[in-house]
């Protein structure tokens, strides 16, 4: 892994373009780095296309992170479809 190229996806986690943030957050998924953690998990609590849901989904697993099986719990009690 490159760590110039590794900053500059964290720095795109706080891109004020979603879409910017959001292939930032899945490609640090992609690495099982952490710090994309808040990003997937604003992803799937906020985004209404099912394609981006699935993808912070898979990154979520993907990072192995302790707090993935909550973020999870949590979207299925506050599911915005009901």
């Amino acid at each position: 892994t490159n760590p110039e190229a590794q900053r500059a996806l964290r720095g795109a986690l706080t891109s004020r373009y979603r879409p910017v943030r959001n292939q930032a957050a899945f490609a640090l998924g992609l690495k099982k780095d952490t710090t994309a953690f808040d990003a997937l998990v604003d992803i799937l609590n906020t985004s209404e296309d099912e394609g981006e849901i699935y993808e912070a989904i898979e990154s979520l697993n993907n990072l192995g992170d302790k707090r993935t099986p909550a973020a999870f719990m949590d979207r299925l009690e506050n599911d915005p479809a009901g």
